[in-house]
């Protein structure tokens, strides 16, 4: 889940300089209003990025509104998504509101990036050298691929916090 508190307006001087050297942009998807919606198409179309990672529903009620008052915005090569399902009609819409390719991603602010889509969209990827994700049945034992169950990760780089068999309180299943 994000956080509006990474959106103060009054980021260290570490965090400003890390944004700067990624050139990144951080727009508010906390307070999403017509004004402010129409400032995001505009910083869009100026900065032209390659790249969007926005949340699922930020995303999607952007490009609503681009849609409904037939905004014309700068087509980046991808268009990523999180913190919530990506159902197909909103793909879709996203995909064809910004004229690029939609991948999913799947994360949490405990662990971050847990899985994540390729240009295949056959499913999310493990990135097994970071996460150990589990699904696990009711009585605790793994479940089957295919199998619905509890999500529960190891993460296998925070060595200041670690995270072992953390039932993230999400319901999956592997492939």
């Amino acid at each position: 889940m994000g956080s509006v508190a990474d959106l103060t307006g009054q980021e260290t001087l570490r965090a400003r300089l890390g944004m700067w050297m990624r050139n990144e942009v951080w727009l508010n998807s906390f307070r999403m209003t017509p004004d402010l919606m129409r400032s995001y198409v505009e910083l869009i179309n100026r900065y032209r990025p390659d790249h969007i990672i926005g949340y699922v529903e930020s995303v999607m009620e952007l490009a609503r509104f681009i849609e409904r008052n037939e905004l014309a915005v700068h087509s980046p090569k991808t268009v990523a998504t999180a913190a919530g399902s990506l159902e197909p009609h909103v793909r879709e819409l996203i995909q064809g509101v910004f004229r690029a390719e939609v991948f999913d991603q799947y994360g949490s602010r405990e662990v971050s990036g847990m899985a994540t889509e390729c240009e295949r969209h056959e499913g999310m990827h493990v990135p097994l050298q970071s996460v150990l994700v589990e699904v696990l049945r009711r009585d605790g034992t793994p479940a089957e691929p295919g199998e619905t169950g509890r999500i529960v990760v190891t993460s296998l780089v925070n060595y200041a916090m670690p995270l072992i068999r953390y039932e993230i309180g999400d319901l999956g299943c592997l492939g």
